[in-house]
């Protein structure tokens, strides 16, 4: 991204109130603090070279989000 990387991103996002998941699409996945990730608001970190795990990651989070919405 030509202004800021995804971590940035995402804390600006978060810092708008933006709810919905962030998942980090990134060719540097394995260069990515996980912790440093999840202080800035990202629910997934995915590397670019692995698409069936970007699949399942979106899968998991439309799921989490359905299930939290369900009346209790």
């Amino acid at each position: 991204m030509p202004r800021m990387d995804g971590l940035n991103a995402a804390r600006a996002l978060r810092a708008r109130k933006v709810r919905a998941p962030i998942i980090l699409f990134t060719m540097h996945a394995e260069a990515v603090q996980i912790q440093d990730a999840l202080a800035a608001g990202v629910s997934a970190v995915v590397s670019k070279m692995n698409l069936p795990e970007l699949r399942q990651q979106i899968e998991n989070l439309l799921v989490n989000r359905i299930v939290a919405d369900l009346p209790r």
